[in-house]
């Protein structure tokens, strides 16, 4: 059997979790429009092709609007150019997805337990000029606090980038990661499998970065997900 869904002319494959089940991500980035929108799935087995359609609804996330003041040294790295190129770095870090589950039945879980200092999506405003969006999310971290990992996975990386600074990202399967910025110290190496729970390194100030505290973000399938909303879905395991 061949399946593939597709919305939004973006094409995602299904992966097999057992006998006959079949399993894929339907990601809205931040940017979709909230408004109905049509979801094809095509299935090809043997010599027969059936086509399914249905009707999603993408609902507004309101998200807000921040204005934030870099100065000093950090105004350097109010630059489009410079997080354009970080994106590009990340793409090519998540190039070779896993079409394996690499997360196990433990699922997913918050990396640190602590109060949300800004949320996923918000527009951001850097120095009156410049245009952002937050990947993720910050939650509040003295220098050096513990971080987790949200889940069992491999690590792809773990090295330093220009606005997150000391940052891991860990793969955890058909096409999910995870990442971890401004860290102080890290603690694991690329090619690493690790299990949920297990440090990933330390709260940090690192990077384009105001304060000690984490920024934690997801992505599946090449966009950047809501991750909190994505820990209370069910997932195969």
């Amino acid at each position: 059997i061949q399946a593939q869904l597709s919305f939004l002319n973006n094409h995602y494959s299904f992966f097999e979790f057992s006998d006959n089940e079949w399993y894929s991500f339907l990601v809205a980035n931040m940017d979709v429009q909230p408004r109905d929108y049509e979801v094809t799935i095509s299935i090809e087995r043997q010599s027969s092709h059936l086509d399914i359609s249905q009707i999603v609804t993408v609902e507004s996330a309101n998200y807000i609007t921040q204005e934030f003041d870099m100065l000093g040294d950090l105004a350097e790295l109010v630059d489009p150019e410079l997080e354009s190129d970080e994106f590009s770095k990340i793409d090519a870090i998540i190039e070779d997805t896993s079409f394996e589950i690499l997360w196990d039945a433990m699922g997913f879980d918050l990396p640190l337990d602590s109060q949300v200092a800004s949320g996923f999506g918000t527009y951001r405003l850097l120095n009156q000029s410049i245009s952002t969006r937050h990947t993720g999310w910050d939650q509040q971290a003295s220098m050096g606090t513990a971080i987790k990992a949200v889940a069992t996975g491999k690590v792809v990386f773990a090295g330093e980038l220009d606005i997150r600074g000391n940052y891991v990202m860990v793969d955890h399967g058909y096409g999910v990661y995870s990442g971890y910025a401004h860290l102080s110290q890290i603690h694991v190496i690329p090619g690493q499998t690790i299990t949920k729970g297990q440090i990933v390194g330390m709260s940090g100030n690192t990077g384009r970065s105001g304060g000690a505290h984490l920024h934690w973000e997801m992505l599946i399938n090449g966009e950047w997900i809501d991750s909190r909303a994505f820990m209370k879905m069910w997932l195969p395991s």
